[in-house]
Protein backbone atom coordinates (compact mmCIF):
# COMPACT_ATOMS: atom_id res chain seq x y z
CA UNK A 1 0.00 0.00 0.00
CA UNK A 2 1.52 3.06 -1.48
CA UNK A 3 5.05 1.56 -1.29
CA UNK A 4 4.72 0.03 2.24
CA UNK A 5 3.93 -3.62 2.62
CA UNK A 6 1.44 -5.24 4.82
CA UNK A 7 -0.36 -8.45 4.65
CA UNK A 8 -4.07 -8.82 4.76
CA UNK A 9 -6.88 -10.75 5.46
CA UNK A 10 -8.59 -11.38 2.25
CA UNK A 11 -12.10 -11.37 3.18
CA UNK A 12 -14.98 -11.42 0.31
CA UNK A 13 -17.44 -11.00 2.58
CA UNK A 14 -16.27 -7.35 2.73
CA UNK A 15 -17.57 -4.94 0.89
CA UNK A 16 -14.37 -2.43 2.28
CA UNK A 17 -10.55 -2.81 2.31
CA UNK A 18 -9.78 -2.07 6.15
CA UNK A 19 -6.95 -0.96 7.93
CA UNK A 20 -6.11 0.15 11.83
CA UNK A 21 -5.18 3.28 12.78
CA UNK A 22 -1.99 1.89 14.05
CA UNK A 23 -1.22 0.71 10.56
CA UNK A 24 -2.33 3.90 8.80
CA UNK A 25 0.13 5.97 11.08
CA UNK A 26 3.12 4.03 9.93
CA UNK A 27 2.13 4.64 6.14
CA UNK A 28 4.74 7.77 4.80
CA UNK A 29 3.82 9.78 3.63
CA UNK A 30 0.32 9.65 5.47
CA UNK A 31 -2.61 9.87 3.33
CA UNK A 32 -4.94 12.74 3.88
CA UNK A 33 -8.10 11.33 5.16
CA UNK A 34 -12.38 12.11 3.95
CA UNK A 35 -15.06 11.47 5.53
CA UNK A 36 -16.69 8.22 5.23
CA UNK A 37 -20.14 8.53 5.58
CA UNK A 38 -21.22 5.27 4.83
CA UNK A 39 -21.49 3.00 8.93
CA UNK A 40 -19.97 -0.32 8.23
CA UNK A 41 -21.09 -3.38 10.42
CA UNK A 42 -18.55 -6.09 11.76
CA UNK A 43 -19.79 -10.03 11.29
CA UNK A 44 -22.86 -10.49 13.63
CA UNK A 45 -22.54 -7.35 14.73
CA UNK A 46 -25.03 -4.44 15.19
CA UNK A 47 -22.58 -1.95 16.21
CA UNK A 48 -20.68 -0.18 13.74
CA UNK A 49 -17.32 -0.06 13.33
CA UNK A 50 -15.42 3.28 14.84
CA UNK A 51 -14.37 4.80 11.36
CA UNK A 52 -11.84 7.64 10.99
CA UNK A 53 -12.01 8.37 7.80
CA UNK A 54 -11.39 6.86 4.40
CA UNK A 55 -7.91 7.33 1.61
CA UNK A 56 -6.93 6.34 -1.69
CA UNK A 57 -3.61 4.51 -2.52
CA UNK A 58 -1.75 2.42 -5.19
CA UNK A 59 -1.64 -0.88 -4.13
CA UNK A 60 0.57 -3.57 -5.38
CA UNK A 61 0.39 -7.62 -4.83
CA UNK A 62 3.65 -9.84 -5.07
CA UNK A 63 3.13 -10.18 -8.59
CA UNK A 64 3.26 -6.50 -9.17
CA UNK A 65 -0.26 -5.95 -10.20
CA UNK A 66 -0.78 -2.46 -9.28
CA UNK A 67 -4.41 -0.96 -8.97
CA UNK A 68 -5.98 2.41 -7.36
CA UNK A 69 -8.40 1.14 -3.98
CA UNK A 70 -9.80 3.09 -1.37
CA UNK A 71 -9.34 1.85 2.37
CA UNK A 72 -11.39 2.77 5.22
CA UNK A 73 -9.38 3.51 8.79
CA UNK A 74 -10.72 2.08 11.94
CA UNK A 75 -10.42 3.03 15.37
CA UNK A 76 -7.79 1.01 17.51
CA UNK A 77 -6.11 -2.22 16.21
CA UNK A 78 -8.12 -4.69 13.63
CA UNK A 79 -6.71 -7.37 11.04
CA UNK A 80 -6.50 -5.76 8.08
CA UNK A 81 -8.97 -6.63 5.23
CA UNK A 82 -8.95 -6.77 1.32
CA UNK A 83 -12.09 -6.55 0.37
CA UNK A 84 -13.79 -9.11 -2.31
CA UNK A 85 -13.69 -6.32 -5.57
CA UNK A 86 -9.98 -5.55 -4.06
CA UNK A 87 -8.91 -9.18 -4.07
CA UNK A 88 -10.54 -10.19 -7.54
CA UNK A 89 -9.12 -6.93 -9.33
CA UNK A 90 -5.31 -7.75 -8.36
CA UNK A 91 -5.77 -10.88 -9.30
CA UNK A 92 -5.53 -12.62 -5.74
CA UNK A 93 -8.44 -14.64 -6.00
CA UNK A 94 -10.61 -15.77 -9.21
CA UNK A 95 -14.32 -16.32 -9.10
CA UNK A 96 -14.93 -20.02 -10.99
CA UNK A 97 -18.61 -19.76 -11.36
CA UNK A 98 -20.43 -16.19 -10.41
CA UNK A 99 -23.87 -15.92 -10.27
CA UNK A 100 -25.71 -13.10 -12.63
CA UNK A 101 -28.80 -11.78 -12.39
CA UNK A 102 -30.27 -11.35 -15.76
CA UNK A 103 -32.56 -8.17 -16.54
CA UNK A 104 -35.21 -7.98 -18.67
CA UNK A 105 -34.73 -5.39 -21.74
CA UNK A 106 -37.09 -3.24 -21.78
CA UNK A 107 -38.02 -0.61 -18.83
CA UNK A 108 -40.36 -1.77 -16.52
CA UNK A 109 -43.68 -1.15 -16.24
CA UNK A 110 -45.91 0.53 -13.10
CA UNK A 111 -47.13 -2.79 -11.71
CA UNK A 112 -43.48 -4.14 -11.54
CA UNK A 113 -42.14 -0.68 -9.77
CA UNK A 114 -45.06 -1.26 -7.74
CA UNK A 115 -44.72 -5.00 -6.59
CA UNK A 116 -41.24 -3.47 -5.54
CA UNK A 117 -42.49 -0.96 -3.53
CA UNK A 118 -44.73 -3.41 -1.45
CA UNK A 119 -41.46 -5.71 -1.28
CA UNK A 120 -39.94 -3.20 0.12
CA UNK A 121 -42.42 -2.01 2.65
CA UNK A 122 -43.10 -5.53 3.50
CA UNK A 123 -39.56 -6.37 4.27
CA UNK A 124 -37.72 -3.31 5.24
CA UNK A 125 -34.37 -5.01 6.44
CA UNK A 126 -33.71 -6.80 3.28
CA UNK A 127 -34.22 -3.57 1.53
CA UNK A 128 -32.15 -1.62 3.64
CA UNK A 129 -28.57 -0.15 3.26
CA UNK A 130 -26.77 -2.45 6.12
CA UNK A 131 -25.20 -5.39 5.34
CA UNK A 132 -26.85 -7.88 7.21
CA UNK A 133 -26.80 -11.86 8.49
CA UNK A 134 -29.82 -14.30 8.71
CA UNK A 135 -28.51 -16.65 11.70
CA UNK A 136 -32.06 -17.79 12.34
CA UNK A 137 -31.47 -20.81 9.14
CA UNK A 138 -29.88 -23.76 9.33
CA UNK A 139 -28.13 -24.28 6.33
CA UNK A 140 -26.60 -27.64 5.14
CA UNK A 141 -23.85 -27.53 2.34
CA UNK A 142 -22.93 -30.43 0.02
CA UNK A 143 -19.64 -30.49 -0.69
CA UNK A 144 -17.59 -33.07 -2.74
CA UNK A 145 -15.10 -35.18 -0.52
CA UNK A 146 -12.98 -35.61 -4.17
CA UNK A 147 -13.05 -31.71 -4.72
CA UNK A 148 -9.52 -29.94 -3.54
Amino acid sequence: VNGQEFSFLIDTGSPVNIIDELTYATLTPRPILQTCKTAFYPYKSGTPLQVLGQFNAKVVNSKNTAIEADFVVINGRAELLLSHKTAVTLGVIKILSPVETIRPQYPSTKVEEQLKQELKNIFPKLFSDKMGCINSQTVKLQIDANTQ
